[in-house]
């Protein structure tokens, strides 16, 4: 059993502290390390062929969407029932009665910095040799909120290769702990849900169910301080095998820990990181990583916290953004809360040097907010608090 790490971004190091830079992106319970099923949504129904079910809004029910802990087994495939940390989540049930279950989690992703999602799954399915649209099937999409469109679509069902004939019954297939890495580096700044399905057969006789566990979020690339000495990379867990090498001709060897420090490099580097999993656990994967070095205020390239005011602080329901100094253009304000989810979000439009625009909070409950500004030029980053 691996420690869970959520890796969503990487240790910048400026001397002996840790960088004002590196800030932390984290899905409040993606992982299901709280102990709860906090922050995901929940749906159950029946499955009919072609891999289309008929599902409802529904609580998190046991038997249906299972909070795994502890150190049990799988019954069929003797597998731990939790992949990484001390949860897991376990899909459906080995009572064939046309179910469908499914959970999501819906993620907003940050506009300052791109990811790889990383998950496990176990899986156990029998094997009716029905056709492949009437068989129990795990089904794994990522999906762009916004638009309803899939980008990633992961269906198995038995015998797909790498699953284990169940010396316990004679249907079911299983497969172990397997990580499997989705890139959302194309959804930057948008809401990605992640949905997570297990149905048994159309024809009602025979089961499947799954475990999952999101693992991580993987940052694509980050933002070096100007003078920082060195950058810490820090890779995903639960692979029995790490390597750290050049992106380009992959030759040159950083170091095969799942963590290493390295000395900041002079100019935008990128890195590949070879993962090689666990025997039984999937494919080995690689991910990329640029570190980029922040340019000085008098490039022109980027005004970084510069130019730019807030107020008033705290206020009531209405923000003003003020700027001075600035190219004129488009930038998007983003309002986030300390769980990193976003209450707000609009464009603004820079059509003079100095001006600035009024934004409505009406709507967002009291708290402590972070507000950025952000486009090619911009990178501005502020906190405010409402109090109504």
């Amino acid at each position: 059993m691996y420690m869970k790490q959520l890796l969503i971004c990487l240790g910048l190091l400026a001397g002996s502290n840790l960088s004002s830079q590196a800030q932390s992106f984290v899905p409040p319970n993606l992982d299901f390390e709280l102990g709860t099923t906090a922050n995901w949504n929940f749906y159950k129904g029946t499955v009919s062929t072609g891999f289309i079910y008929s599902l409802s809004s529904t609580s998190a029910t046991i038997g249906l969407h299972t909070l795994t802990s502890g150190s049990g087994v799988d019954y069929y495939g003797g597998f731990p029932e939790v992949g990484t940390g001390s949860y897991s989540l376990k899909l459906a049930h080995d009572t064939a009665n046309y179910n469908a279950d499914a959970a999501t989690y819906n993620i907003a992703l940050p506009s300052t910095s791109t990811y790889r999602l990383i998950y496990q799954y176990a899986a156990v399915l029998e094997d009716p040799s029905h056709m492949s649209t009437h068989q129990p099937v795990f089904r794994v999409q990522a999906i762009d909120s916004a638009v309803g469109t899939v980008f990633f679509d992961s269906i198995i069902y038995d015998p797909t290769p790498g699953f284990i004939h169940s010396t316990v019954a004679p249907n079911p297939w299983y497969k172990a702990w397997t990580n499997v890495s989705v890139d959302l580096s194309a959804y930057a700044g948008k809401t990605v849900t992640m949905k997570f399905s297990a149905a048994a057969c159309s024809d009602g006789g025979h089961f499947g169910y799954a475990y999952i566990d999101v693992d991580a979020l993987f940052e694509n690339s980050t933002m070096l301080p100007l003078h920082a000495p060195s950058v810490t990379l820090t890779a995903p867990s639960g692979y029995s095998a790490y390597k750290w090498t050049d992106a380009l001709t992959f030759t040159s060897s950083y170091g095969t820990t799942a963590s290493v420090t390295l000395p900041a490099p002079l100019a935008k580097k990128k890195y590949a990181l070879i993962l090689t999993p666990a025997a039984g656990h999937g494919t080995v994967d690689t991910l990329y990583k640029t570190v980029d070095i922040t340019p000085t205020l008098g490039s022109g390239t980027m005004n970084v916290n510069t130019g730019f005011n807030v107020y008033p602080n705290p206020t009531s329901g209405t923000m003003n953004i003020q700027w001075t100094n600035q190219q004129t253009g488009t930038a998007t304000v983003r309002v986030t809360d300390v769980a990193g989810r976003v209450v707000m979000q609009s464009v603004m439009k820079l059509e003079a040097a100095s001006g600035q625009q009024q934004i409505d909070l009406g709507k967002v409950a009291n708290g402590i907010y972070s507000v950025s500004v952000k486009s090619d030029n911009i990178n501005y980053t502020s906190k405010i608090t409402v109090q109504k």
